[in-house]
């Protein structure tokens, strides 16, 4: 019976080989896929690794001005999030600033939706005896909009046929050498146009519907009675220029030249010929 005894033994051996067999299958294909969970994680966290930031506790209008209570701490995937986004630590540096468009219930305040703070104060520019007065334009009307605080401009007022009591259209001399203090709420002057950020970009320049100028009083009272009853039309002057020039109204009858001056053109044109013994003013060719 020595064979039934090493058969025995042969299948003891066997099932030993088998079961550690197996258990090394089991720890490899734990080790494998405990491996390639570790690897989904990382990927979905590099996917959604989320980030605090601000958002609006309820729907927010443009212009208005942003208050703790408008304000909530969100945690929101990074991959959804603007390059602007403000973190939820930034919150007590936007109290008080405007927004520039509407925002959702729930979206997140980027630094392009807020109005970007004046450095001085309006009232700071402002020299003693003198007013700040804010009139509208329109592009046309402030050489395409690229006026900028400090440069000095002229005033034109312009009526057209039944306006003012003349009965014709008419351009007059309003002031001359006005400063601008502001266009729209710049109140710095703008860089250069050739001027370039950090990034190589060019600075944008804000739109705006509305130049602040610096007069005095009663000056200003003229500008307020001028929009009354006609246009005002701006004039740019060029840089650093605030010395008076003259400045004469035109109307319809004097489009193409004054009168006396086109009277004074037409006897300088004329010269005096002879002609067998006769004198006469003939037109000079």
């Amino acid at each position: 019976m020595r064979w039934k005894s090493w058969l025995a033994d042969r299948n003891i051996l066997l099932a030993i080989v088998a079961a550690a067999m197996g258990g090394c299958a089991y720890l490899l294909a734990h080790r494998y896929l405990s491996t390639q969970a570790a690897v989904a994680r990382q990927h979905l966290a590099g996917q959604y690794a989320t980030r605090e930031v601000l958002v609006a506790s309820t729907a927010l209008p443009v212009g208005v001005a942003l208050e703790a209570a408008m304000l909530a701490r969100r945690a929101v995937p990074e991959r959804f999030l603007a390059s602007d986004v403000l973190d939820a630590n930034g919150a007590a540096a936007v109290l008080g600033r405007r927004l520039t468009r509407a925002l959702a219930s729930g979206e997140a305040v980027t630094a392009s939706a807020l109005a970007v703070p004046a450095a001085v104060e309006l009232s700071s520019l402002v020299e003693p005896g003198l007013r700040a007065l804010t009139i509208p334009v329109d592009e046309s009307g402030a050489a395409a909009g690229l006026i900028s605080p400090g440069d000095f401009v002229d005033l034109l007022f312009v009526t057209h046929a039944g306006e003012g009591g003349t009965g014709v259209a008419s351009v007059r001399p309003l002031l001359q050498a006005v400063r601008v203090v502001a266009t729209g709420q710049q109140l710095q002057r703008r860089p250069a146009a050739n001027g370039a950020n950090e990034d190589g970009s060019v600075p944008a320049m804000a739109p705006y519907a509305t130049v602040t100028l610096h007069v005095r009083p009663e000056d200003g009272e003229r500008i307020l009675l001028a929009q009354q009853l006609g246009d005002l039309a701006v004039l740019l002057r060029p840089a650093g220029d605030s010395e008076p020039t003259t400045l004469h109204s035109v109307a319809e009858a004097n489009l193409f030249g004054r009168p006396e001056r086109r009277r004074a053109a037409a006897r300088i044109s004329r010269v005096q010929f002879i002609i067998g013994g006769r004198g006469g003013a003939r037109a000079n060719p």
